[in-house]
């Protein structure tokens, strides 16, 4: 009896091993047709932006590979980028591709922070020093990296940039020295070309004043900071679920071992047990396909918005800047004129004189910086609100369609078990 079971065990598990073989071959063929000396991810198609493109819109960019270049130390990935604009008022009818490294992506924005100090700068993904080559973290990227060009393309501002324009149109290697904002943008925004050292290397806190500006900061100091827990825990949450995937596949497994005992003995037992093991594996491939969906369309939409959260903190950082220059300049117009009660003569006549047009220029500059900076948050709020209602939705709808598939597979399993009674 024990040979016979041992038999049928050894002829399930050779058939369920050369199996494997033939598919593990069969998805390295379609590999290699795609990547021929280097593996990598595909592209899956479940990494894909919910966030369609409006019916009108008459530009869009998507990166639609990615390649590792060199060896060891000296390796890193390039993105190829192919950039549709279909009669745009700025681009016109062309299509661009051009292929970049995560360094270029890093100038590209490091340019559009320096271009422009009163707009929210998407931000880019985290780097990384550990798998950085592994293809989970690549898939990661690019889709990331996606991200930041799609709402660079939306905005009305970056999208003319000039750092903009070299990116996706030039389809050689970048040569950044040769890329300045152009002058009229460095015209526009010539208060900040000279004060960007002092916005970066500000210590000192403005006293606000603007009540909006104040309750503003708090919300998004506490925004960031419960963003970040909340990621945590979704994060722990997934790394859980996954384990609770290896499990269901282990009983599947249990469940087979255990009905091949029966085969001889029980037939019913049999037959109950081998559905078991074909329902508790499908059970874990939903599991499986769910906690994939809920971490790309969930947890990574939570934690894209940690770091534009970041952003606008830091826009709204350049403004203190400007509010810290109006002191200055209010602070030093106060001690010019109490000079000029002490002594009054041509020469501190004309230094109050010049105190009062660097403060009104200063006071004009910050008035234009809160109104641009207010526009941009006010528009972060609505977007955020939509976004983030998107990602909940899809959670929700997600969970729902895999508890209904659960349901029906253990109704058919339960009506298989009631018919053998």
């Amino acid at each position: 009896y024990q040979r016979r079971v041992r038999g049928k065990m050894q002829e399930v598990t050779e058939h369920e091993a050369k199996k494997i073989v033939e598919q593990e071959k069969e998805k390295e063929e379609k590999k290699n047709e795609k990547h021929e000396d280097i593996d990598l991810h595909e592209n899956n198609t479940k990494f894909v932006h919910r966030d369609e493109y409006e019916e009108d819109a008459t530009l869009k960019v998507s990166i639609t590979d990615t390649e590792k270049n060199g060896d060891g130390v000296n390796a890193f990935i390039t993105y190829t980028i192919k950039t549709k604009a279909v009669k745009d008022p700025l681009w016109g009818d062309k299509e661009m591709t051009a292929i970049r490294r995560y360094s270029d992506f890093d100038w590209l924005h490091s340019g559009l922070k320096s271009e422009f100090k009163t707009v929210i700068i998407p931000p880019l993904p985290e780097k990384s020093v550990i798998n950085r080559f592994s293809p989970e973290f690549i898939e990661y990227r690019r889709f990331e990296l996606e991200r930041f060009l799609r709402r660079v393309i939306k905005h009305p501002k970056l999208v003319e940039s000039v750092f903009t324009k070299t990116f996706l149109e030039t389809s050689r290697e970048l040569n950044r020295t040769d890329v300045k904002a152009d002058d009229k943008s460095s015209k526009k925004k010539g208060f900040f070309a000279t004060f960007s050292d002092k916005v970066s290397n500000m210590t000192t806190t403005p006293v606000e004043v603007d009540e909006w500006f104040t309750e503003i900061k708090d919300y998004l100091k506490g925004l960031e900071t419960q963003l970040t827990q909340f990621y945590n825990k979704t994060s722990s949450l997934t790394r859980r679920r996954r384990e609770f995937v290896q499990v269901w596949q282990e009983l599947s497994l249990a469940s087979k071992d255990y009905s091949l005992v029966e085969a001889d003995k029980d037939a019913t037992l049999h037959k109950l047990f081998e559905k078991f093991s074909q329902v508790t594996h499908q059970v874990s491939t939903i599991h499986e396909e769910t906690v994939d969906h809920e971490t790309i369309h969930f947890e990574f939409s939570i934690k894209d918005y940690i770091r534009i959260t970041s952003a606008v903190r830091e826009m709204l950082t350049n403004r203190d800047a400007v509010l810290l220059k109006l002191h200055s300049s209010e602070k030093n117009l106060e001690q010019k004129r109490q000079k000029l009660e002490k002594s009054n003569n041509t020469k501190i006549q004309a230094e109050v004189a010049e105190a009062e047009k660097q403060r009104d220029v200063m006071k004009v500059t910050f008035e234009e910086t809160s109104k641009e900076c207010k526009a941009e948050v006010e528009n972060f709020l609505k977007t955020k609100n939509k976004e983030i209602t998107a990602a909940l939705k899809e959670l929700v709808q997600t969970n729902m369609n895999h508890e209904l598939k659960v349901l029906d597979l253990w109704k058919d399993l339960l009506r298989m078990i009631e018919e053998s009674a």
